[in-house]
């Protein structure tokens, strides 16, 4: 079942729930009506916040699943101090975490994959039994790994954490598929006691690990990666600021790109006279602007920095596939691909 479905069921439901209530409620005491107004106010709010369909599937599902979804969400809202539109989108999906939490059918979970950048000894995708022999040490060293997934999931079971992250990637996971060396961490579930258990060659193997030692790319994108003197390469990048400011060097410019692409280069990169990169064309073929220094492409949607599709990747790999050199041909400049035995090395 789809999220639309899914929340457009929850909502009947709940729209069920407070027709009854409002039946209830035309039954008693004028004096009783008021009593209630507020709260049937606020019953309102909530349904006409859920027509928006706010929940991911789990969530949505997992307050679908609940006895009367709209009363429990009242009731934690009736809880605190709220008084805007977005802390009642937070109480509804807080309320429909705490159903998940409940329910023998989810686990709370974190993965974590080696950074084959970092991995100097080669022994991602290796079992527990060769670290010694790779590493010199038993050990799982926690600094090289970054976390890839944080969420609740719809598995009982750490066989089907498995098979899930092989088969039905949950939407906007960007890691592997899980394979030996990646470490699942259990953060709640009914069935399972919590801790960090290793993925061997056949089950896993609970273990000690340091999180706190690892990188947070929960919030990845494939981008394509453009740099100096080198062929383009696809990339993961932290959607955040922070992570973008450190690959480009600096603050970033978003330039759109036909195609739907936006590159992402450093906005003083002239002024800082950074390398020299790749040509910018014009339908015609002819040179408008050089990007100099590292820079990047991704995606684009509703203001926000998403991942390439596979054809956008394909697309723009082939565009600006190599480097370049530029000279100044008849009052224009001219860009010369940089071939890779031209290259550093």
């Amino acid at each position: 079942m789809n999220e639309s479905r899914l929340n457009l069921d929850l909502y009947h439901k709940m729209r069920e729930e407070q027709d009854e209530y409002r039946s209830w409620l035309l039954s008693q005491t004028p004096k009783e009506i008021l009593n209630h107004a507020c709260e049937y106010s606020v019953r309102e709010d909530i349904l006409a916040t859920m027509c928006e369909g706010h929940l991911p599937p789990m969530l949505a599902k997992a307050l679908l699943s609940a006895e009367q979804p709209l009363a429990s969400v009242y009731a934690d809202w009736s809880k605190g101090d709220y008084r805007n539109y977005e802390e009642l989108i937070e109480v509804i999906q807080s309320c429909a975490a705490k159903e998940l939490r409940q329910s023998p059918r989810f686990m709370e979970i974190c993965i974590y994959q080696i950074d084959l950048d970092k991995d100097k000894d080669r022994i991602a995708f290796r079992p527990s039994e060769e670290l010694m022999k790779f590493q010199g040490s038993d050990r799982v060293e926690s600094g090289i790994y970054n976390r890839v997934f944080q969420g609740i999931v719809d598995c009982p079971s750490l066989e089907g954490v498995y098979y899930m992250f092989n088969v039905n990637h949950p939407d906007g996971y960007t890691g592997r598929s899980l394979s030996v060396s990646d470490v699942v961490q259990v953060i709640h579930s009914p069935s399972v006691k919590p801790g960090f258990y290793f993925c061997e060659s056949f089950g896993y193997k609970k273990i000690d690990f340091e999180p706190e030692k690892t990188r947070d790319m929960t919030h990845a994108i494939h981008v394509l990666l453009l740099e100096p003197g080198k062929v383009a390469k696809p990339a993961l990048v932290n959607n955040t600021l922070e992570d973008m400011q450190r690959l480009v060097g600096g603050h970033i410019e978003a330039l759109s790109l036909p195609g739907g692409g936006q590159l992402i280069c450093n906005e003083d990169g002239k002024f800082l006279t950074l390398p020299q990169n790749r040509a910018l064309k014009d339908e015609a073929g002819k040179v408008v602007d050089v990007l100099v220094g590292t820079c990047f492409i991704c995606g684009a949607k509703d203001g926000e920095f998403i991942s390439l599709t596979p054809d956008q990747m394909k697309q723009f790999k082939k565009e600006f596939q190599y480097p370049q050199k530029f000279v100044r041909r008849n009052n224009e400049i001219v860009a010369k691909d940089i071939k890779p035995h031209e290259m550093e090395r």
